[in-house]
Parts: C-alpha cells; sequence; structure tokens
C-alpha cells in the first residue's frame, strides 16, 4: 500500500512540475500574430497619366506620368500577372515608362507604380 502511494503522490507531483512548465513557457512566447493588411502608404501622388498605343492599337506601348516630387528609381507595370519594367525621367518629375512587345489593353487590370528615392 505504502509503494501504491508513493506511486501517486510522484505521478502528482510530475504533473504539477509538468503542468507548471507548460504554463510558463505559454506565457513567455508573446504576442501571436499572423494575417496581412492593407494600409495606405503615404509617397508621391501620381498625374497626368497617359498611354501610348502601338502601332497595333490593342496593345499599350508606354505610359507617361508626373509624380509630385522627386525619385531615383520608378518603376510600373499595367497587368498584375505581368512584370515590372524600369521608367526614365524625361525631364523634371516627369516619367515615361516603354513596354517592350507592348501590353494588351484587354489583359490591362491595373497601374501600380513603384517609386523609390534613395
Amino acid at each position: 500500500m505504502t509503494s501504491l502511494l508513493r506511486i501517486f503522490v510522484v505521478g502528482i507531483v510530475a504533473s504539477t512540475i509538468g503542468f507548471a512548465t507548460y504554463a510558463y513557457a505559454s506565457s513567455n512566447s508573446g504576442a501571436q500574430m499572423a494575417g496581412e493588411a492593407a494600409v495606405p502608404i503615404s509617397g508621391w501622388d501620381m498625374s497626368n497619366l497617359s498611354y501610348q498605343l502601338s502601332d497595333d492599337p490593342r496593345l499599350v506601348q508606354a505610359i507617361t506620368f508626373d509624380l509630385n516630387t522627386s525619385a531615383d528609381n520608378v518603376s510600373a507595370r499595367l497587368d498584375s500577372a505581368g512584370s515590372f519594367t524600369s521608367c526614365i525621367n524625361t525631364a523634371g518629375f516627369h516619367w515615361e515608362c516603354s513596354f517592350p512587345g507592348g501590353v494588351q489593353v484587354a489583359r490591362m487590370n491595373e497601374i501600380r507604380v513603384v517609386a523609390i528615392d534613395n
């Protein structure tokens, strides 16, 4: 009977220590965060956007636009599945982005401009 009581006491002590260790470790893990968010990003304002069609009017060959302040590197894309193309500064805050081979007008679903000021 004494050995059964010892086993029972050892089991309770081991369970208590295990629970305390688990509770302590759980409390130290910090805030768990996951997800995705979309918030406005301050930066440049784009204006005076114009499209330049290629000889084939189903394709956009280039776009031009103005930014409200200077930028060092600017890239743009017109199709969310497409890749970005580098733009060149033609004067002041005016930029031109050429799309080699053109972008099909029917596939255009966004105008995304990324500007970086080093």
